[in-house]
């Protein structure tokens, strides 16, 4: 989505072109591809773009976990993954509009998926009885791995397919969560009966305690 090699930037390295020439021949990518990005935008920019949503998923992580003990789990995750989709949606109009109306969606989009993660845990502490809680927190954290680096592989190839462009990628992963729900439903279903008797037996047990802030 942005023009590679036209960042218009100065070189902070002392170093000379007599020793290191630059090729005055245009260098062709190597997969044959002669893609030209939508937006002239620095290098700078783009970290600010990319860092937007790094920094707020960040620091919405502890109050998100807060939160999820006292409105509950199942109404956080809601309306972190309705807002998180709507951001995605409208990211590429953004993009069009202006970077830094990008760089706030960015933002908004990163602080809504920060909900999630404190959410999920807390869902899984509370329904997964305890033999299993160790493995199913550990294949969700995978999950979260595996996705992110499935969904960067995926994203470079729809990008490229012609009549579709970057802006596919912000909107296919409709598709996979529509076609995907149904499965999980019913496969939710088959175990929800065994998950309800542990999940009962298991909270009866429990003991909320205060939050150590001093400490």
């Amino acid at each position: 989505m942005v023009k590679h090699g036209q960042t218009n930037e100065t070189s902070k390295w002392n170093a000379s072109e007599i020793s290191c020439p630059s090729s005055s021949v245009p260098s062709k990518p190597a997969n044959g591809s002669n893609f030209q990005g939508e937006f002239d935008w620095s290098t700078e920019l783009q970290g600010y773009v990319l860092g937007a949503g790094f920094l707020s998923y960040l620091i919405t992580q502890t109050p998100a976990g807060r939160l999820a003990d006292a409105v509950g789990a199942k109404p956080l995750l809601v309306f972190s993954n309705a807002l998180s989709g709507l951001l995605v949606i409208i990211s590429p109009f953004a993009a069009r509009w202006h970077v830094y109306a990008l760089m706030a969606v960015q933002f908004l989009r990163g602080a809504s998926q920060g909900v999630t993660t404190p959410a999920t845990f807390k869902m899984l502490g509370n329904w997964i009885p305890r033999a299993e809680r160790g493995t199913l927190n550990s294949l969700a954290v995978c999950g979260f791995s595996a996705g992110i680096a499935i969904g960067g592989l995926v994203t470079g190839w729809v990008c490229d397919i012609p009549g579709l462009g970057w802006p596919a990628a912000f909107y296919i992963w409709v598709y996979l969560d529509t076609s995907l729900s149904e499965a999980a439903r019913r496969r939710y279903l088959r175990w929800a009966g065994v998950i309800v008797v542990c999940h009962f037996a298991d909270y009866s047990s429990r003991s909320s305690s205060a939050v150590p802030y001093r400490s």
